[in-house]
């Protein structure tokens, strides 16, 4: 299945222009130890980029955000993936990742991450990679407990390390997660070009940070 949707996430990137102003971040300097247990609290302040609600083409691949960072060390991406509404059937993305930061996602050293989130019963998720011309290049997880587990299953985390995405520590890139309904694109989140904390400067950084949390603590009034 997941060869399958790596030829999708090819075709998809050939055919569609990745939809939405970029949204310029950065990465905290110290990032929080993000922990693949599919719990979140310990996302709670990172980078995150928001979706509105109603744009997909069906309630389950309708995405909310997209929330990344990286360890103190600068050697792993993590991502954490949101979806409006819980739904017990599997959600399929692909994070698209520009390692030229030029705009193009078809490159043989751009990357296409996979994602296949499973979750009910258990909240398992199945990532792989491929290169951005649709090359499959390794699995990084089977079956991980990666994601909230049950029948209203939203969030899933996955990490990547910098040598697997084929870029330097602090390397400027841009990155764009899309949901995928039946073969074909459903959602997308703006795209967004990830650089440095120095390269942008630390009041940036602050703010950033800041707009994440309160994000996060805006959608978890709403769900209460």
């Amino acid at each position: 299945m997941s060869q399958r949707l790596g030829r999708a996430a090819r075709l998809i990137a050939v055919g569609v222009i990745l939809a939405g102003a970029v949204l310029v971040v950065v990465n905290p300097a110290q990032a929080a130890d993000i922990v693949l247990d599919g719990a979140f609290a310990d996302w709670l302040g990172q980078p995150v980029a928001p979706d509105p609600a109603g744009d997909a083409a069906s309630t389950r691949t309708d995405l909310q955000a997209l929330y990344f960072t990286h360890d103190a060390g600068g050697s792993t991406a993590y991502f954490m993936a949101e979806r409006w509404q819980g739904s017990p059937l599997p959600l399929l993305l692909v994070l698209y990742v520009d390692t030229g930061n030029d705009g193009s996602y078809a490159g043989p050293n751009d990357r296409l991450v996979t994602v296949i989130y499973l979750p009910f019963p258990r909240g398992r998720a199945t990532v792989d990679l491929y290169s951005g011309e649709g090359a499959y290049l390794k699995n990084i997880a089977t079956s991980a407990a990666w994601g909230e587990a049950g029948s209203d299953g939203r969030r899933v985390e996955w990490e990547v390390s910098f040598a697997d995405l084929g870029i330097a520590p602090f390397q400027a890139i841009r990155v764009q997660l899309v949901s995928l309904h039946g073969g074909a694109l459903s959602d997308s989140v703006a795209e967004v070009q990830w650089s440095p904390a120095n390269a942008l400067g630390y009041p940036l950084l602050a703010g950033l940070t800041a707009a994440g949390a309160a994000w996060l603590a805006y959608r978890r009034r709403r769900l209460t």
